[in-house]
C-alpha cells in the first residue's frame, strides 16, 4: 500500500455560523491541486447535526469530509468539525475527541488544532463576515 503525501501546509479556518457564506466563498476560490488540506472549525450547536461539508462541498473542487473520527490529513482535502467535538493536529493526523463542558470560543479550539503540532506548516485565519465575500485575517503562522 502507498503512503499518502503530507500537505505541503495546514490552513484552519475558523467561523461563526455567520461564517458560513465566507468559507463557500473561500472554497469557491480553491483550486483542486494547491497541495494542502484545510481544517474548518465552525461554532455549532451541540444538539443539531451539521451539514456544512455537503454545503461546502457544493462550490468545492476538493473532496470536503465531516471528521466524526481520526483520519490522515492528505493534501487538497478539506476536514470539518463535527458538533460538539474538538479536534487536534498530532503526527500529520486530525485527532477527534468530545468537545468539552465548557463550551471554548471557535478561535480557542482553532488555535488547538495549529498549537499541537507546530513543527508542520500551518495557518490559522477567521472568517467574519463584515462585508459580503470577505474574510478577516486574524491569524498568521
Amino acid at each position: 500500500m502507498a503512503e499518502l503525501a503530507e500537505p505541503d501546509l495546514v490552513v484552519g479556518l475558523g467561523a461563526s455560523a455567520g461564517g458560513i457564506a465566507v468559507l463557500k466563498e473561500f472554497f469557491r476560490h480553491v483550486p483542486a491541486t494547491t497541495g494542502n488540506a484545510y481544517v474548518v472549525i465552525l461554532h455549532l450547536s451541540p444538539e443539531h447535526e451539521s451539514l456544512l461539508s455537503e454545503i461546502l462541498q457544493t462550490v468545492a473542487a476538493i473532496p470536503v469530509r465531516q471528521v466524526t473520527e481520526r483520519v490522515k490529513l492528505e493534501p487538497d482535502h478539506a476536514y470539518v468539525i463535527a458538533p460538539n467535538k474538538s479536534l487536534s493536529v498530532v503526527d500529520g493526523h486530525l485527532n477527534v475527541s468530545d468537545a468539552s463542558a465548557s463550551r471554548r470560543s471557535t478561535a480557542s479550539r482553532l488555535s488547538n488544532v495549529k498549537s499541537r503540532e507546530r513543527a508542520r506548516r500551518g495557518l490559522r485565519c477567521a472568517c467574519s463576515r463584515t462585508a459580503p465575500a470577505t474574510i478577516d485575517w486574524t491569524a498568521s503562522c
